[in-house]
């Protein structure tokens, strides 16, 4: 957010206005340091800024674009997890991808951490020495909200989520199936 941002960060942002491709510090870092003591010069000429609180103002550092991409992205399970609440906020509540990207929307979700972490637990101690090709998912759902507690779908944020692979239920719910048709 931007109150959130430093003079010296504001002052940075303000700069490359004019020209964001060329005055960008990946770019250009001296033009981009003079264009930003220029800002900052001209908040001390109009009164914005002190002189003191001027002297004081360091250069931010910045990510470069190789690293930008990756510094928000999430990993491991918890990719999937997101992967899935971004999912239904597309697909269910209707969301587009730009109010997404750009209105700064708080999500909240139904994970409990507790639970989250007993289920990371779990698949870590039951999976250990199995072979490497077995998979495993677990999806823990809160029976009277309906909310998921703990949500697992394997191990990769960009691979397949295992938790949403259509598997038989397997004999031992065949009895279930039976108890319901009568």
């Amino acid at each position: 957010p931007v109150e959130q941002l430093t003079v010296s960060e504001g002052a940075l942002l303000s700069a490359l206005i004019q020209r964001p491709s060329v005055l960008d510090p990946a770019v250009d870092p001296d033009a981009s340091a003079i264009r930003w003591n220029w800002v900052l010069d001209g908040m001390v000429e109009i009164g914005a800024l002190s002189a003191t609180d001027r002297a004081a103002q360091v250069f931010p550092p910045t990510i470069p674009p190789d690293q930008a991409g990756t510094q928000n992205e999430t990993t491991g399970p918890n990719g999937l997890i997101e992967r899935q609440v971004i999912n239904e906020l597309l697909e269910i509540f209707n969301i587009s991808e730009q109010a997404l990207n750009t209105e700064g929307l708080q999500i909240t979700t139904t994970i409990d951490p507790k639970a989250q972490a007993a289920a990371l637990e779990s698949v870590e101690e039951y999976m250990d020495g199995q072979d490497p090709d077995m998979r495993t998912a677990v999806v823990s759902i809160d029976p009277k909200t309906g909310g998921v507690k703990a949500y697992y779908g394997g191990s990769d944020a960009n691979g397949f989520d295992f938790a949403q692979a259509g598997l038989p239920t397997g004999s031992s719910f065949k009895v279930f199936a039976l108890v319901a048709a009568l």
